[in-house]
């Protein structure tokens, strides 16, 4: 399925499918799906692990895979090599982002920076909810201080949600600085607990988020990550609600 939102095609991210865990397995689970990007998470690759790194990249070339970004990975600067790794795997990939969790010392926003433009990749901060560093607007604020704009957002919308954060205001907001989507809904309690929700079936105004996908300046990730049970069956579900909603929206196919 060649399926676009604003010139990028819907993806998995392989957590999703973690159940498959092995490369060959979540190529299995992709041609299932019908989708052909897949947001590559060390669950199905060892990215410290030369030779395994090949095989995923040999497999995924024979499935007609295309990975879209990998994490989502955490940069140290106590830890370059695994950064460097990293790096090495995406320009090899065809990557122009990963997915991070960095943190602010000044050494790691560094050697980040250095990395990006030795490689000419950016990096995607990816917020997780009211309990991450970087999960409220005032902490997402102070982490882009600190980088150029080789740091972007990796927006996880049920994340958002979780922070009490509407995910459409949020990829307003910081519009120029959001280069992907994690396409997840919560169904939020008054407990602040919540569900995890087929997409569109929660507290996400999936219609409206891809509206406003579709206005984002520079955007190159859009992956579906649902970690309920049964996942094939229900990421057709979450596929079918987006490709729904975009259709009804008479965006970009």
């Amino acid at each position: 399925m060649d399926f676009k939102v604003n010139g990028v095609k819907l993806g998995i991210q392989s957590y999703a499918i973690r159940e498959y865990n092995t490369i060959e397995k979540a190529c299995e689970a992709m041609k299932e799906l019908g989708l052909d990007t897949l947001e590559l998470c060390s669950v199905q690759c060892n990215f410290d692990n030369k030779s395994e790194c090949e095989h995923v990249l040999e497999v995924c070339k024979e499935y007609g895979i295309t990975i879209s970004t990998i994490g989502v990975e955490g940069f140290t600067a106590r830890d370059s090599e695994k950064a460097l790794n990293r790096f090495e795997f995406a320009k090899a990939a065809g990557c122009k982002y990963i997915g991070c969790d960095p943190d602010c010392d000044p050494e790691t926003v560094a050697m980040v920076e250095d990395l990006c433009n030795k490689y000419g990749i950016k990096v995607i901060m990816h917020n997780h909810g009211q309990n991450h560093r970087y999960g409220k607007y005032e902490q997402i604020d102070d982490l882009l201080s600190k980088y150029s704009d080789n740091l972007g957002l990796h927006v996880d919308c049920a994340w958002a949600l979780d922070a009490g954060i509407d995910p459409v205001e949020m990829i307003k907001k910081y519009s120029n600085r959001v280069h992907g989507i994690h396409l997840k809904d919560f169904l939020m309690k008054e407990d602040g607990t919540h569900d995890e929700m087929i997409l569109g079936e929660g507290s996400l105004n999936l219609k409206e988020l891809m509206l406003t996908v579709e206005t984002l300046p520079e955007f190159g990730v859009m992956s579906i990550e649902y970690e309920a049970p049964n996942p094939v069956e229900n990421l057709k579900k979450c596929i079918r609600n987006v490709i729904g909603q975009v259709t009804v929206n008479n965006l970009s196919k």
